[in-house]
């Protein structure tokens, strides 16, 4: 009896309850699911993984303070990969990363892969600086639409991979540069 209490009580606070993540430099490989709100940068470190599982909703807030070593490429809110990002939607039930519905593009900056690599499945990311940026890493991103940002895709330098399939950047001011 006690453990399907706690066990309730568990998923109740999960329910109402959503995870914040802020200011955050992960230190051991990380799994997100249902709702997640980020209000500080989220670095993901060499040698460290960041899995966002299918249907998940990930809340940007907006902030003009950064907290992570990141701060060089970006002003606001980002999530930084210099490790490994995989993003597990499905056509059914994708993952979405952005603002609130009332957020502007440039309420947050995007993903920023800094000698990371990511690999996106069924995703849609909005309401960035710059929807995903690369530097020195490799982006393999697959049925996803990138919309609503300032810039939607932004490879910098010879050492940046892209591979995309059946993959939408529109709706953005600037589309892949």
């Amino acid at each position: 009896l006690f453990s399907r209490t706690k066990i309730f009580f568990l998923a109740f606070c999960a329910a109402f309850f959503p995870l914040i993540a802020s200011g955050e430099i992960l230190t051991k490989d990380t799994v997100w699911k249902g709702e997640i709100t980020v209000s500080e940068d989220i670095l993901v470190p060499e040698g460290i993984t960041l899995t966002i599982l299918s249907g998940t909703v990930v809340k940007v807030l907006s902030s003009d303070s950064t907290k992570s070593d990141a701060e060089y490429i970006t002003y606001s809110t980002a999530i930084t990969v210099r490790g490994r990002l995989e993003i597990e939607g499905s056509k059914g039930s994708p993952v979405v990363l952005g603002m609130n519905s009332d957020g502007k593009p440039d309420g947050w900056s995007g993903i920023v892969i800094d000698g990371g690599i990511a690999y996106i499945k069924s995703c849609r990311i909005n309401n960035a600086e710059t929807g995903i940026y690369i530097v020195k890493g490799s982006l393999e991103i697959s049925d996803s639409i990138v919309e609503k940002n300032r810039y939607g895709l932004v490879a910098h330098g010879r050492q940046s991979v892209v591979n995309m399939k059946n993959t939408q950047v529109t709706g953005n001011d600037y589309g892949i540069f």
